[in-house]
């Protein structure tokens, strides 16, 4: 025969949760129980944690759960890789745990991240490979373990790609942002954030672009390139970040000139940091002063440099953190990016 005996905690009305203690006298055979609870205040689900024996009431409703989205769909041994786990209906602070599932291909990238995101460096190699990647996420009620399936391709050449590495995102944790990282094709991309597996771009997210330029000499450019971000599916909100050699620089950026002539290039005239831009945007080039210089006459671009890693830092922030404040009001605030490099490059 089972006895159990209820110790109901103190009937608070703004009490979330509650404590029941359970005491069982051992029985020859195991019995389903029945427990149909009343008056405590709980208008959402219960949620049962076996580990420390509670009862908690989650008044937001829905399960607790994580998707696992990659920042390249479709990676060859060449690219670098993050994934990035979107959890909702948490009842308290998440935990990860990120690893490599055995019996994937020997040469995929490993990781042991504990954020929301586990950054892959680029396997290289020659041969395609075949990795499995599992998260064990808990909101300190629930542990949820999904998985991400990634199949690297050889791919093919040309020039150019989406950096080599790991990408050092403490810059954006350090000013309390979720930095997703997204690469982009050197040789042209559009890419929809909240789409096709593409990371989604929130109040508090930190969108880093990241795209590496080509080899090639300067005297092929016969133009200028382009980086630009618009709204997409989302509401009217004002950014600012910066163009910069380093992940998470949203005030420094990098310096601008200006051509008064063909020949001659006056002092800096601007940086590439903006603040306070629904449609962000900067041209560039490829090449020496001197080169660009003698192209045609300019005003006020940047300078990249050719096999050079470069990241687009956004925020929906306006002025950018730590001083400024969140401009995106709903749940996401998405964009499109699109990357066009200069025609010759």
């Amino acid at each position: 025969m089972n006895r159990s005996l209820v110790r109901p905690a103190a009937h608070a009305l703004a009490a979330a949760a509650f404590t029941l203690i359970l005491l069982a006298v051992p029985a020859s055979s195991p019995s389903a129980q029945t427990i149909t609870l009343s008056g405590f205040g709980c208008s959402g689900t219960v949620a049962w944690n076996s580990s420390s024996n509670t009862l908690t009431c989650q008044t937001s409703g829905g399960t607790f759960g994580c998707s696992i989205a990659a920042s390249v769909s479709s990676p060859t041994v060449s690219s670098a890789e993050t994934l990035t786990a979107n959890c909702s209906n948490n009842a308290g602070i998440i935990s990860y745990a990120w690893s490599l599932r055995t019996g994937s291909t020997a040469g995929c990238p490993t990781t042991t991240s504990t954020t929301n995101q586990a950054i892959l460096s680029a396997p290289n190699g020659t041969t395609a490979l075949a990795c499995t990647y599992d998260l064990s996420a808990n909101d300190t009620a629930t542990t949820v373990t999904p998985s991400k399936a990634l199949s690297y391709s050889t791919g093919g050449g040309g020039g150019g790609g989406g950096g080599g590495g790991p990408v050092d995102t403490s810059a954006c944790v350090a000013l309390g942002l979720n930095a997703k990282v997204i690469v982009a094709n050197w040789n042209g991309a559009q890419i929809d954030t909240g789409l096709n597996g593409v990371s989604s771009f929130g109040p508090n997210d930190a969108l880093i672009v990241q795209f590496t330029t080509g080899s090639f000499t300067t005297s092929t450019l016969t133009g200028l390139g382009s980086l630009s971000g618009v709204e997409f599916g989302g509401p009217t909100t004002q950014r600012s970040g910066a163009l910069s050699t380093s992940a998470c620089d949203f005030t420094g950026g990098m310096p601008m000139y200006k051509w008064s002539t063909k020949q001659a290039a006056t002092a800096q005239c601007a940086t590439t940091a903006f603040s306070n831009n629904a449609g962000p945007g900067i041209g560039f080039s490829v090449a020496t002063l001197t080169d660009l210089a003698s192209q045609k006459s300019l005003v006020c671009q940047t300078l990249l440099q050719a096999n050079t890693t470069y990241y687009w830092n956004l925020t929906n922030f306006s002025p950018p953190p730590p001083t400024g404040t969140q401009q995106c009001n709903q749940s996401t605030c998405n964009m499109r990016i699109t990357l066009s490099k200069p025609a010759g490059g």
